[in-house]
């Protein structure tokens, strides 16, 4: 806040103590009261006034305040009361409605002072707690969300900490391995994995902590419960904390042991190609992965799944040289670099876009290894090829739906507290400032009550897409709880970000919402030089929204470093 200290006089710096004292209060959105036992009004600071919608100076009986609490919370509040008069001190969680019908959810501490003859006065501090409370519960949703996709998931799928813990595994992986949940989880991963195959791949490892690589895939075998051994296939991927220290691995295991069998199988068979052609080619043909031998980048042999999964005839394939009908136009660049790759590491396994006959596209996994004559020289590859695109959709899916709304599709609060801190933590070359809309509709309880939830739905999802409308490249907006939308606006002044609120409000008022027809919405504006707070600056854009709201609703006011910069602007 902008302001000089000066010396004045004891009188001015007890009123320069209390401004101090009610912008930490403005700021933390916590206000005080007192109250003695015997009397019949309490004393409210400014902040608790505004908390609770009421006008400055509002001195309430304890009637009074018992009518603003939410009717189902208004006994349990009622017998805190009744504590106080013994001077307990205790601490509450409730509901408040507001004079326009807004319920917020507060958090309140009360003490009592005592004399030689008991409790004299009780006093207090009551907190906002609403958008926390709001978090909680969209981070528990989404955490269930979390759980039921992961038990659920039709592939094994497990948490690890850095030090090789089991922190959670699902009932795929424990089917895969043959453990129970409550077994597998109290042993070390590096138990249950082969003893030839431990620290096999550590280097991989080291390259994705020092985050030379965002992930890597790996076969290895494992020790099932009863002594037998499983090849899987690992896909492995690190979640790092907000400081990039890692923070868990979280790995996809498909058991692959019957595709290493029919490998080597396979291997055996071409061994003995020569002499026992036929019989090599009944074990092709029985592989339920496609399969195809190349010589010198010429397909000679392939077998009945590989024609079914690309469409392609055995008379289309056998004898094509790259680019191979399979090949998307687009892609034969990328494959080509892939397949030089390939050659040079004789052989790997690589995840990438192939074209059915009709032209379709599909996701596919192909592994190659080499061909080679009776002394060891390698003549060619043999390849093996799946469709993994359930698996890919599943995967991205997952993705998806930790990170979006589920209404209205926006972004939802975890990716917006992603982008806040990240650009709040980022310096600006030109010193241009960070700046967080907070847009809110009005009296949309009204339409709920009027129209019903499914109404109001509707309402939102209108929103949404009439708010994307005014969103440029590089800013986030994002749903963050019920009818309060959140627009993140980087290298934007003070004047952009109010003009962006005002074009977002005008968007929103241009036309009627069917039968809720025509509605407003407030704006808050919170504006910072960066690097700096990203919590700090949402506290600013809900406070300026606040003072929209309650200085007649459908405008925009802004806040900025501390200081009320741009009063407001009505439509």
């Amino acid at each position: 806040m902008d302001s000089c200290r000066t010396s004045h006089g004891p009188q001015a710096q007890a009123q320069w103590r209390e401004r101090q004292f009610a912008d930490a209060q403005a700021l933390a959105h916590v206000g005080s009261w007192e109250r003695a036992l015997t009397g019949e009004r309490a004393v409210w600071s400014d902040e608790l006034c505004r908390i609770f919608g009421q006008p400055l100076g509002f001195s309430p009986t304890f009637e009074e305040f018992a009518a603003l609490i939410h009717p189902e919370d208004l006994e349990r509040v009622s017998g805190d009361h009744e504590r106080a008069q013994t001077g307990e001190a205790y601490e509450a969680s409730y509901r408040i409605v507001r004079p326009d019908g807004e319920i917020r959810r507060v958090h309140g501490r009360v003490s009592t002072h005592l004399d030689a003859r008991g409790a004299t006065h009780a006093f207090g501090t009551i907190q906002d707690v609403t958008e926390s409370h709001q978090a909680e519960v969209a981070r528990r949703e989404a955490q269930e969300l979390f759980e039921n996709a992961f038990s659920h998931a039709p592939i094994g799928m497990a948490l690890i900490a850095p030090d090789g813990r089991w922190l959670k595994v699902n009932r795929a992986l424990c089917a895969i391995t043959g453990w129970p949940e409550e077994e597998l989880i109290q042993r070390p991963y590096a138990d249950i994995t082969h003893p030839d195959d431990v620290g096999a791949d550590d280097a991989l490892i080291e390259d994705l902590v020092a985050g030379e690589i965002p992930g890597y895939q790996f076969e290895k075998r494992y020790v099932t419960r009863g002594g037998g051994e499983i090849w899987a296939e690992l896909s492995v991927s690190l979640v790092r904390d907000e400081h990039g220290a890692p923070r868990h691995f979280i790995i996809q295991v498909e058991d692959i042991s019957e595709r290493k069998e029919a490998q080597r199988r396979l291997l055996e068979a071409e061994a003995e190609a020569r002499a026992q052609r036929d019989h090599a080619t009944s074990i092709v043909s029985a592989m339920g992965e496609g399969y195809a031998l190349t010589l010198n980048g010429e397909i000679k042999v392939v077998n009945e799944a590989l024609c079914v999964v690309t469409g392609f005839s055995a008379d289309q394939l056998v004898g094509a040289t790259p680019p191979y009908p399979f090949w998307p136009p687009e892609e034969r660049e990328a494959i080509g670099k892939i397949l030089a790759d390939v050659v040079h590491n004789s052989g790997g396994t690589h995840e990438l876009t192939l074209m059915r006959a009709d032209g379709e596209r599909f996701e596919a996994e192909i592994t190659a290894r080499p061909a080679r004559e009776e002394d060891g020289r390698p003549i060619g590859f043999v390849s093996t090829l799946r469709d993994v695109s359930v698996q890919k959709r599943y995967q991205r899916e997952l993705e998806r739906l930790a990170r979006t709304d589920s209404l209205t599709q926006l972004a939802n609060r975890h990716v917006l507290q992603e982008a806040l801190s990240r650009e709040a933590a980022r310096r600006s070359p030109d010193g241009s400032q960070l700046a967080l809309v907070l847009l809110d509709l009005d009296l949309f309880k009204q339409v709920n009550d009027g129209f019903g939830h499914p109404a109001g739905d509707a309402v939102l999802v209108e929103v949404a897409r009439r708010l994307e409308r005014t969103v440029r490249a590089g800013e986030v907006l994002a749903r963050v709880g019920g009818e309060e939308f959140a627009w993140l606006l980087p290298a934007c002044d003070a004047a952009e970000a109010v003009a962006a609120a005002d074009r977002a409000r005008a968007e929103i008022a241009s036309a009627p919402f069917g039968r809720a027809g025509k509605l407003t919405m407030s704006a808050g504006v919170g504006l910072v030089s960066t690097p700096s707070d990203g919590d700090a600056l949402y506290r600013m854009a809900d406070r300026a929204l606040y003072e929209a709201k309650q200085s007649g609703r459908n405008r925009t006011c802004c806040h900025g470093a501390g200081v009320l910069r741009a009063a407001e602007r009505a439509s």
